[in-house]
């Protein structure tokens, strides 16, 4: 199965490690936590049956809401500086509202 049939929060084995997906494009190892960037086209093998508890987000606004603390969590534990942090978080907000108002 690709990477990208994944859904958020489903853990998978890949290059023979577990993994749980975090993002579209990363996931937590397992055991470590530690963050890796994943292929969409890579495959990867389920490591359980799919669950109720994988992130679902019926409504435009709820996904937007979940990919806006996603990416901030990310700049966060960024090597960034805290300008550059500060300066890509603001573009998100602006991007966030702009969005908003289309989605409503």
């Amino acid at each position: 199965m690709k990477f990208s049939h994944i859904k958020i929060g489903e853990r998978f084995i890949w290059e023979g490690e577990p993994y749980v997906k975090a993002t579209p494009l990363l996931a937590n190892h397992a055991q470590t936590g530690v963050n890796k960037m994943v292929p969409k086209y890579v495959n990867v093998e389920f490591s359980e049956t799919r669950t109720e508890d994988a992130i679902t987000c019926s409504k435009p606004d709820e996904m937007l809401e979940y990919i806006v603390s996603e990416l901030s969590d990310a700049i966060n534990s960024s090597t960034l500086s805290e300008a550059a942090k500060d300066l890509v978080k603001n573009e998100i907000r602006r991007i966030e509202q702009e969005a908003m108002k289309k989605i409503k």
